[in-house]
């Protein structure tokens, strides 16, 4: 792996968006490589390869990609879809970041976590990505997978209802081992209703958390990545060294 964040440039980028990625480069102590067409740099000291977009996410292991995330319409995802999304979702062994044009660097981040399926490597990036950045995290659980068409969120558990769900054997273990893992962390816990894809970005988003981050592992990830309208952190992992 190398120590650094690769900008997947796709398009133009902006000086403001291509400052911010400078500014968490140095935040997570990381080179920023850019690849891909050649991008004006207004100065930001960067470092450019000569390799394809495609070239680089199939030879280069870096901490993560980044990506700038497009705005599209609904109309548009109906005859094509972002480039940015396709190449997250056709390479789920490696780490992506992708940011909207104004993102800001997260403070609080939202995690997605799949019950009896979360792996000590997306744990381990999380917590690494978090611990420099000082960000907070909200560990999200999606208990309930109903059909409901608007999402139920965590407020319309009874409470006796999430006393049950909490005692499950599976459900505390992790909490534990979470609580254990992110010790010294500030962290916090979620439990949702609905389709996790639908339901998670939307409580994200209403919630104004900063960046939503999910295992990319996990059955739903095209709905996350099409659903998501704040920054979104689609992860592999790390190994612990």
């Amino acid at each position: 792996m190398i120590n650094a964040l690769v900008l997947l440039n796709l398009g133009s980028l902006s000086e403001d968006f291509l400052s911010k990625v400078s500014t968490l480069a140095k935040i997570l102590n990381k080179e920023l490589i850019v690849v891909g067409k050649k991008a004006e740099t207004f100065g930001v000291k960067v470092a450019h390869r000569n390799i394809t977009v495609e070239e680089a996410v199939e030879e280069l292991t870096p901490y993560a990609f980044v990506l700038k995330k497009e705005s599209h319409s609904p109309i548009e995802f109906l005859f094509k879809k972002p480039e940015e999304e396709i190449l997250v979702e056709n390479h789920r062994r490696k780490n992506f970041l992708l940011f909207r044009e104004d993102f800001n660097i997260p403070e609080r981040i939202i995690a997605f976590l799949d019950i009896g399926k979360n792996d000590k490597n997306y744990l381990t990036f999380l917590r690494d990505f978090a611990n420099r950045l000082g960000a907070e995290v909200r560990f999200v659980f999606v208990l309930d997978e109903s059909d409901e068409v608007f999402p139920l969120l965590e407020k319309e558990f009874q409470e006796a209802e999430l006393e049950e769900l909490l005692n499950d054997l599976i459900l505390k273990r992790e909490l534990e081992e979470i609580r254990t893992f992110f010790k010294g962390l500030r962290f916090s816990f979620s439990f949702l209703k609905g389709e996790a894809g639908a339901v998670v970005p939307y409580f994200a988003e209403r919630e104004n958390f900063d960046m939503l981050t999910v295992p990319s592992k996990n059955e739903h990830l095209e709905e996350f990545v099409e659903n998501c309208q704040i920054s979104l952190g689609v992860i592999y992992g790390l190994t612990e060294d």
